[in-house]
């Protein structure tokens, strides 16, 4: 069973409990579980969004503290902030160097290289579809990590794709075919903070190869704007 099978259980719970209670007139110490104030807001719902931005909901980890002043040009398309549904939070930014328009990610190093990774690197290699994009770093105009410590770039291809399936699972990325991309890099950030920056080509010269569901914007991302993915 895997993480999401976790979440997609406990959400599946909180649906019918929360049915349970307003089919049979409960109590509203009941209510107050969910974040409402009255029994009658769980049918109008009223407090159900605010309340997963806010009341219940815990990160498991601290914000990136991320740049998003410093060498600001048109080069950038936006920005984003958000939480996965298993509490971890990332930014996110958009950016256009020529013909080559890049993801970039910052979130918390959850991932690490294998004990074996010499026998996993080549059992993933075999069964990888994880290209590598030329020049991805060189076109690399993102501002979210200046200023933090870089702790270098990953090499481990199995790392490299739990990174890249990460974001897919959490429906933050999209591949329009079964060729993935991705580059990864380690960031310590102004509070300690062990981070990853990654790095997608989402188009090149040779066209669209992938796209992002966030959605993006050019001023700095302000509490309450920070999107909930899956």
């Amino acid at each position: 069973m895997t993480g999401m099978d976790l979440i997609n259980i406990a959400k599946e719970t909180i649906k019918f409990t929360k049915e349970y209670i307003k089919k049979n007139n409960s109590s509203i110490s009941a209510a107050k579980v969910f974040g409402y104030e009255r029994l009658r807001d769980i049918e109008e719902d009223r407090y159900y969004k605010e309340n997963i931005y806010g009341g219940y909901y815990k990160l498991d980890y601290d914000m990136p503290l991320c740049n998003h002043k410093e060498c600001m040009s048109d080069s950038h398309l936006g920005f984003a902030k958000g939480i996965t549904y298993d509490g971890v939070p990332f930014e996110a930014e958009l950016t256009q160097h020529d013909k080559t328009k890049t993801l970039c990610v910052m979130m918390p190093a959850i991932f690490y290289s294998s004990p074996i990774k010499v026998d996993l690197e080549k059992e993933y290699k075999e069964d990888s579809n994880i290209i590598e994009i030329p020049g991805v770093e060189e076109y690399d105009v993102s501002i979210l990590d200046i200023g933090m410590l870089d702790k270098g770039v990953e090499d481990d291809i199995s790392v490299i794709i739990k990174y890249v399936d990460f974001l897919i699972e959490h429906e933050i990325l999209s591949f329009l075919s079964n060729l993935y991309n991705g580059t990864v890099m380690y960031r310590v950030d102004e509070l300690g903070n062990e981070l990853v920056k990654i790095l997608i080509s989402l188009e090149d010269e040779e066209g669209v190869l992938a796209y992002t569901n966030l959605s993006f914007n050019r001023k700095e991302i302000s509490k309450t704007e920070i999107k909930v993915v899956k």
